[in-house]
């Protein structure tokens, strides 16, 4: 009689998510500061100088990204001298979100190879990786899409709002051993 592993038994899709994550943040940190700022980022650097009552009615000289990615970054490098890789670091956190949402996506559309997939492509896309390194908000929004994507999936499902959050933390990587009730067939969206 063969033993059913035990709930503590470490799944190998989690732990394929996890290396996707933890490689996906070193790939997009690994030579932050190596290069210094390029045009673009210099506008983050500008912002992020001013002060808090200053900035927000300034960015309005930027009208093509929204003031609100200015004041995270001012947050996070805080009363310091804005770096280059202070200013890119909160990116890769971006970058790190992104791959966490694209692996909800994955496992709601095909469950555990779906959630595995999503977070290699999106940790090592290049281009994902290329704004990941970058000063300006461009992984913010792809983060953000991948979010809204999935929750989106979960209410095209019939999820209930409470029910996105802990549905998400089901195909989150860093549960020790996720639900078996992941959905099994042809996607609605795609039938």
């Amino acid at each position: 009689m063969s033993e059913l592993p035990s709930r503590r038994s470490l799944d190998l899709s989690v732990l394929f998510s996890m290396l996707a994550l933890i490689l996906g943040a070193w790939v997009a940190s690994v030579s932050l500061g190596r290069q210094s700022l390029w045009l673009d980022e210099s506008y983050t650097w500008f912002f992020v100088r001013l002060p808090w009552n200053s900035l927000l009615p300034s960015a309005r000289i930027d009208a093509v990204n929204p003031p609100l990615y200015y004041a995270l970054v001012k947050a996070f490098v805080g009363s310091s001298a804005p770096t280059e890789i202070a200013l890119r670091l909160p990116s890769v956190l971006f970058h790190v979100a992104g791959t966490a949402a694209a692996m909800a996506i994955g496992a709601t559309v095909a469950g555990r190879p779906g959630r595995i997939t999503a977070a290699w492509v999106w940790a090592l896309h290049p281009m994902a990786v290329w704004y990941a390194r970058d000063a300006r908000p461009y992984a913010a929004a792809a983060a953000l899409a991948a979010v809204t994507m999935a929750f989106f999936l979960r209410a095209e499902r019939g999820a209930r709002p409470a029910a996105w959050v802990d549905d998400a933390g089901d195909s989150f990587p860093l549960r020790a051993h996720p639900p078996h009730h992941r959905f099994h067939g042809r996607p609605r969206a795609l039938e």
